[in-house]
C-alpha cells in the first residue's frame, strides 16, 4: 500500500487535493517550507515551490500547478520553472488552470487568453524529459468567470484516479509517464487544448516561434556583438539570447538541454 504524504504551498491547497481521491484519505500533510531540505525533493523544488508534492513515503510520484489567475501577463509563464523542475526529476505533473478568464480593471479589462507558446514550451519538455506533462483547463462561465463549483474538477479527478490505478499497478515512474502520456485523459486534454486554440486565438500560427524578446545567436555572433570571450561562452552550437527590459526582479532556470543562456538588460548582460 503507498504511504502518501501531501506537501503543500497552502494548506487549502493540500485539503482540495486530498478530496480528489479516497486513497489520500489517511495521507499526511506537510508544508512545503518545512520539508525544503529534505533531500529527497530537492529536485522537484529546484526552482520554486509547486502547489502541490505528492509522495510515496519519501520519493515524490506527483506534482500539481493549480491556479485561478487571468492567464495574461506572467501570471501563468512564472509557474512554468515549477513544472520543468518536476519533468526534469521524471515525476508527473499537472498544470491545472483557465486557458481563457476575465481580468477585471484596467485597459485590459476583459477575457484574457493563454499565450500559445506556454503550451509550446510545455510540449517541449515533455518530448525533452519523457515526463508525463498534462494541462487541465479550468471551467469558466459564459462570461469567462472562473467556476468554483464541485463540477469544475471533474477533469482533474479523472487524471488523479488514472494516475493511481497506473502508479499502483507499476511503482516505477518513467512507466508511469509513459502509460500517463497514453492514456486517454492525457489525450482528451490535448485535444481540448487544441479546440481552445483553433478557436480562440487569433492567428496561432504567430506563436509558432519566440517572441521578440528571445533570439537564437551563434557564438561568433554573441562575441561581434558584446565581446565576451569565447571561454565565457564555452563550447556550444548555439545561443539562446533573453532580453528581460524590466527588471524589478527575474524569474530564469537553465535547462540542461539548453547549453548557454545569457540575460540582458538595456542591452547589457546581467546573468549568465
Amino acid at each position: 500500500m503507498p504511504d502518501f504524504t501531501i506537501l503543500y504551498d497552502e494548506p487549502q491547497e493540500a485539503d482540495w487535493f486530498r478530496e480528489l481521491h479516497p486513497d489520500f484519505a489517511d495521507a499526511k500533510e506537510v508544508a512545503i517550507t518545512a520539508a525544503k531540505k529534505w533531500p529527497s525533493v530537492q529536485r522537484v523544488l529546484a526552482y520554486d515551490r509547486p502547489d502541490i508534492v505528492l509522495l510515496d513515503g519519501d520519493v515524490p510520484i506527483l506534482v500539481l500547478e493549480e491556479t485561478v489567475e487571468v492567464p495574461s501577463g506572467h501570471n501563468v509563464g512564472q509557474r512554468f520553472a515549477r513544472i520543468a523542475a518536476a519533468a526534469e526529476a521524471g515525476v508527473p505533473c499537472i498544470y491545472f488552470g483557465p486557458y481563457v478568464a476575465r481580468k477585471h480593471g484596467g485597459v485590459t479589462a476583459g477575457p484574457r487568453y493563454m499565450n500559445v507558446r506556454l503550451f509550446h514550451a510545455l510540449d517541449a519538455m515533455e518530448r525533452v524529459t519523457h515526463s508525463a506533462i498534462t494541462t487541465i483547463n479550468w471551467p469558466v462561465d459564459l462570461e469567462h468567470e472562473v467556476r468554483r463549483d464541485l463540477a469544475k474538477d471533474a477533469d482533474v479527478r479523472e487524471y488523479v484516479e488514472t494516475f493511481l490505478r497506473l502508479y499502483e499497478s507499476s511503482n516505477d515512474l518513467p512507466s508511469v509517464n509513459a502509460a500517463l502520456i497514453a492514456s486517454q485523459v492525457h489525450h482528451r486534454m490535448i485535444m481540448e487544448r487544441n479546440r481552445f486554440v483553433q478557436t480562440s486565438i487569433r492567428n496561432p500560427s504567430q506563436y509558432d516561434g519566440p517572441p521578440e524578446s528571445v533570439q537564437f545567436i551563434t557564438p561568433d555572433e554573441f562575441f561581434r556583438r558584446f565581446r565576451h570571450s569565447a571561454n565565457e561562452v564555452g563550447n556550444v552550437n548555439e545561443i539562446v539570447l533573453y532580453n528581460i527590459g524590466m527588471m524589478n526582479s527575474k524569474r530564469h532556470l537553465k535547462h540542461r538541454s539548453i547549453k548557454s543562456i545569457w540575460i540582458l538588460h538595456n542591452s547589457q548582460i546581467v546573468s549568465i
